[in-house]
């Protein structure tokens, strides 16, 4: 092999080696974000509302920008690669205290929603009992 060969075959070997090194740091701080927690919103607890329907870089965007995920992105490439990208629930999720993306990521692909407690009262019409749940904020009175 000439001299001119070999350099060339050095530069690429080395280029390789930098490429590839890069790749693993990326990855090591990818790993380091996922598990790191955060805690970006004002006060104990973050109540968020995950409307039916909505895609996961909608519903990561919004964590993002409400203080719950540190980065979308982050969150989006564990969810795609790792978690093997399953389905976001719909509801309502409250969020205390720092959490890391994988906690955040769990809640959402396991629908570990809030649950509001109801009494039924005795005695009350269909009518009646409609009324009281919409009242209350549990939904829309023609659907009850």
């Amino acid at each position: 092999m000439d001299e001119r060969r070999r350099r060339r075959f050095g530069a690429a070997i080395l280029a390789l080696i930098a490429a590839l090194a890069a790749a693993a740091a990326l990855a090591v701080w990818v790993w380091r974000q996922i598990d790191r927690p955060y805690h970006g919103y004002e006060g104990d607890e973050i109540v968020i509302q995950v409307e039916a329907g909505s895609d996961a870089r909608s519903i990561l965007d919004s964590l993002e920008d409400a203080g719950a995920l540190a980065n979308a992105t982050v969150a989006r490439l564990y969810l795609t690669y790792w978690l093997d990208d399953p389905s976001l629930k719909a509801g309502e999720y409250s969020f205390r205290g720092a959490l890391s993306t994988r906690d955040v990521l769990s809640r959402l692909s396991r629908g570990e929603v809030v649950t509001h407690s109801v009494t039924i009262v005795e005695g009350l019409t269909l009518s009646q009992t409609a009324d009281r749940l919409a009242a209350a904020g549990f939904g829309d009175r023609d659907r009850l």
